[in-house]
Order: C-alpha cells, then structure tokens, then sequence
C-alpha cells in the first residue's frame, strides 16, 4: 500500500467520516455556534486564523523540503474533523460544542482551504507551482462534495430514520477513524525503507505542530473565561487536525511527497489524543475519588 493509494482512498474516506458527522447533526447544533458565541468565536478563530499561522510559521522555521514544508501548512488549514469530535467525547469534554465548531468550519473550508492553497503552494513551492484558478476551484468543489454533501446526507437519514441514525453514527466514525489508522500503518509497513526518513524530516515539526496547536486552543479557551468542558473542546478542536481532509488536497494537487507530513501527524495526533483522554480522566478521578 504506497502513499499514491492511500491518496486515492482519501476522498472516499473523508466522505465517510463526514456522512457519520452528519448522522449525529441536528439543526441546533448550528444554532449553538450563536447562542454560545464566546466559545464559538475562541474556538473558531484559533481554528481559521492562529492554526493556519502556527503551521506556516513552523514549516519556514524547520529545515524541511519545499514539499514536506508545503505538507505542513496543509495540514495546520485543514481544521478538526469528525475525529475531534470522538476525543471531545471520550476526554469529557463538551462534545456538543466541538460537533458545533466542526459543522461550522467545514462550511468555511470550502472557501478557506481553497484560497490559504494558493498562498501555501506560492510561499513554499513557488510562484510557478501555483494553482491556477481552475484547480483552486476543482478543490473548493472537491472540499463541498465529499463534506457538504455527505453531513447533509447524514443529517437527512438522522431526520428520516433516528434510530437508525443513533446506532450507526458512532460506528461510522469510529470505523472511519480506524480505517484512517490502517491506511497509515499500510504505508508505514510498506514505505519501510523509507519510513525513518520520513519520521527524521516531518516527525519533530508534526509534534511541535500538535502540541502548539492544542495550547493555542486552551490558550484562547482561557482568554475567553470559557468553563472547563470547553477549555478541553477547544483544547481538542483547535489540536486535532483533519488528516483525510488534507490527504484529499494534497492528493488533487498531486503531489506525492507533500502527504508525508500529513501520514506521520496521523500517530501523532492519536498518541496525543490518548494522552489528553488519559489525563482529563486522571483528573476527574482526582476531583471526584
């Protein structure tokens, strides 16, 4: 299973993810963006605008290749997926919120991810390297197809069938979370010879990436006097990247090398995803022994 493949399962991947998404989506879940616009604004803001300049900030300043450095500033303008939402709910945290903040930024990504593209691609590759009109348009519809249209499709089989919607949701995204896991130890096993190479080049910058990312989501969780529960949300939301959704950019800019840095943040964001159940489950022990 070589990295080529993994890019063409993306798509198909990323849809899954999103039509389980949309299975767990009701209306209010966007009416709560404006009924709790404090952490709305913090979580959304660290989101679109802090990640996308963390990313960019850490891909200049690493030694990295043009590529591996443009696969980071894809990663950081791919904001939190389905899978954040799974780790808001096993950290604790307010999983209402985080499913809120991820419906909304996925609609935004239709027109962000598109556009911060161009200037990756420009700033890191080169002017000749940039996207013409016509690809930033193919991904901006590429983004709307395989993550509008399926949380519409969910949302309409959670209208239709409830039931059915309330069994399979969490199913679906967990199966799609691991598919994603699969994919990454296919490569790694795989791309063997290569593996240590990638890891030497785009391992350090993906922790430091993680880790930022999930400060700079408390840190704006803090500055907003947001309670606990959402201090996690966004802690998780702002930290947890979509990674399919990446593969899917990279994968319609077809460039190969530029989804390393995406494939190895995958055991990254896991290990840290972990780590922050693991330990919000230590303290609530500690609070309530």
């Amino acid at each position: 299973m070589d990295i080529a493949l993994v890019l063409k399962v993306a798509p198909v991947l990323l849809a899954l993810m999103m039509l389980g998404m949309g299975m767990g989506l009701v209306p209010d879940d966007f009416r709560r963006v404006l009924a709790q616009p404090r952490a709305a604004a913090a979580g959304l803001f660290g989101q679109m605008v802090l990640l996308p300049a963390l990313g960019f900030a850490l891909a200049a300043l690493f030694p990295l290749s043009p590529e591996i450095a443009a696969g980071v500033a894809i990663l950081a303008i791919s904001p939190g997926g389905p899978g954040s939402n799974l780790v808001a709910l096993l950290a604790k945290a307010d999983a209402a919120l985080s499913v809120s903040l991820t419906a909304v930024n996925s609609l935004l990504a239709i027109v962000t991810v598109p556009l911060l593209t161009a200037v990756v691609t420009t700033v890191f590759l080169g002017e000749s390297h940039t996207p013409p009109p016509s690809a930033l348009a193919k991904i901006g519809v590429g983004v709307c197809v395989l993550t509008l249209v399926p949380v519409a499709l969910g949302m309409a089989v959670r209208r239709w069938r409830p039931t059915w919607a309330d069994r399979a949701d969490r199913p679906v995204r967990l199966g799609s979370f691991l598919l994603l896991l699969l994919l990454v130890i296919g490569v790694a096993i795989e791309e063997g010879d290569h593996l240590v190479g990638h890891l030497q080049q785009a391992g350090p910058v993906d922790v430091v990436l993680c880790a930022g990312a999930m400060a700079v989501g408390f840190g704006m969780a803090r500055l907003a006097g947001l309670p606990q529960a959402q201090q996690r949300t966004l802690l998780i939301e702002v930290g947890v990247q979509n990674g399919a959704l990446a593969l899917l950019v990279t994968e319609l800019l077809g460039n190969t090398a530029m989804a390393v840095p995406v494939l190895v943040y995958s055991p990254v964001m896991l290990t840290a995803s972990l780590g922050v159940v693991a330990a919000t489950t230590l303290l609530d022990s500690a609070d309530h022994p």
